[in-house]
């Protein structure tokens, strides 16, 4: 860990990759937290970057170190500390740490919490694989890996899921730290409701920009504590099927590849697809701390509900129709599909490579711009219906079915496409895409006004 603070030409002290305040997210629960402390402060101070060094010193946790008083006699620090003192930390909300930023539609109180085998688990069991009706769950996980090159057995932390219940849109966390902290009985029963979910093939799971590497990190952290290091027939590691990635549908519409920078960046998407900025300020955060931060929390719903509601959009507003769905969606995690990323990821949706290069360039200007936080979808006014013919759409003359032919690995069997039609179909339903627009831009602009109330 020291050396991901500052090694002799890398670090993220060296490269300034993150903020004090996220650099001592990371390193104050941690037993070596005084040296971590030190290396990053001294390598400050010796950068004369003292503005910097002033803010991890000013923090509660390390006022009380040998770190802070071998250098309260510096007089420049000691001034720039009784600044920061003076400044009021940020609120700990369930909501955007960035003001004017996309802001979920659920309360804190509302999020379905699970991180034991009680009641939590049984309604999220009961509201998705226990359920009759097919639906479409949007689905990202959340880790901590200081150097993929040394630590190659990574685990999510915690699981976000976003869904349609019985009483509207569902927002869930799922804990994987704690429900590790269970008897073996109890985290085996609950992680294999999440086990079931991933392999239902009547719940389409919607992501954005998986890899072979993040879904791995995702099979360890399902995988029971004491099945994990289990290897053979008998102890098979989870899949997940179908799986829509939002990636991968927005290059097929721009006719570029998924792994085109307009298309791999969620933050990108949001802005275009939701006319929405999306808050990224605790993206680099340490997602192993417990008490999660209300902010966390509503950040990493939000990567998961996000692909979800642009998904919807696409589909229920037919830029996309369902046959061309089913195609896009996948399956991942069988023997068969070992390397599968490589061959997604530079899938080209366009007629040749030129026009797929010409495409990208076109794509980098963005959409045609429409007002900022308005329902564009649904609204009826001229620069709506215009934002709305301004949408690219696909080159259906390529024959999708063709091209996916690269990616046979992992192509749903017939029996799982017939299954899969029925989650599918979920994703077209215009008045569901409608209310979670309308739940969207509401949360908004109540959350802007009752912030310029204060």
């Amino acid at each position: 860990k020291t050396e991901w603070i500052a090694a002799r030409n890398t670090g993220v002290v060296v490269g300034e990759e993150l903020s004090p305040e996220q650099i001592c997210d990371h390193i104050e629960d941690e037993p070596n937290h005084e040296d971590c402390l030190r290396i990053a402060v001294n390598r400050y101070l010796k950068a004369n970057r003292k503005f910097e060094a002033a803010r991890m010193l000013v923090r509660p946790k390390t006022v009380r170190t040998r770190v802070y008083e071998s250098n309260r006699n510096d007089k420049q620090l000691a001034y720039l500390i009784s600044l920061f003192n003076d400044v009021e930390p940020d609120r700990n909300h369930f909501g955007p740490t960035e003001e004017g930023t996309l802001v979920l539609p659920c309360e804190a109180s509302n999020v379905l919490y699970i991180q034991d085998a009680g009641t939590a688990l049984e309604r999220l069991e009961a509201e998705t694989v226990g359920s009759q009706q097919p639906k479409s769950i949007g689905i990202w996980w959340f880790w901590r890996c200081f150097n993929p090159k040394i630590d190659f057995w990574p685990r999510a932390s915690f699981l976000a899921l976003c869904y349609e219940g019985p009483s509207g849109s569902t927002f869930a966390i799922v804990d994987f730290d704690a429900l590790e902290q269970d008897n073996e009985g109890d985290e085996e029963r609950s992680k294999d409701v999440i086990r079931r979910i991933l392999e239902s093939p009547s719940l389409l799971k919607v992501v954005h920009d998986m890899d072979g590497y993040s879904f791995e990190v995702l099979q360890r952290a399902v995988m029971p504590k004491n099945k994990l290091y289990d290897e053979g027939p008998d102890n098979p590691w989870p899949r997940m099927e179908p799986v829509v990635d939002v990636s991968v549908v927005a290059a097929y519409i721009r006719r570029t590849r998924p792994c085109a920078e307009k298309n791999d960046k969620l933050s990108g998407l949001v802005f275009e697809y939701l006319r929405l900025e999306l808050c990224l300020a605790e993206a680099m955060s340490n997602f192993e701390r417990r008490p999660l931060r209300l902010t966390q929390l509503h950040y990493a719903l939000s990567l998961a509900w996000c692909p979800l509601l642009i998904l919807r959009a696409l589909c229920s507003f037919e830029i996309v129709d369902n046959e061309e769905i089913l195609l896009l969606a996948h399956r991942v995690g069988h023997p068969s599909s070992a390397g599968w990323t490589r061959p997604l990821r530079n899938l080209c949706f366009a007629r040749d490579a030129s026009a797929a290069a010409a495409a990208e360039v076109d794509a980098l200007g963005g959409i045609y711009a429409g007002a900022y936080a308005e329902d564009l979808w649904t609204g009826t006014s001229e620069e709506a219906e215009d934002w709305r013919r301004g949408l690219p759409r696909p080159d259906r003359s390529i024959g999708l079915a063709r091209v996916m032919q690269m990616t046979v690995t992992i192509h749903l069997p017939p029996d799982q496409q017939r299954c899969a039609q029925l989650g599918i179909a979920e994703p077209f339903s215009r008045e569901t895409a409608a209310r979670g627009l309308a739940a969207l831009y509401r949360a908004h602009h109540g959350h802007r006004n009752g912030q310029q109330t204060h």
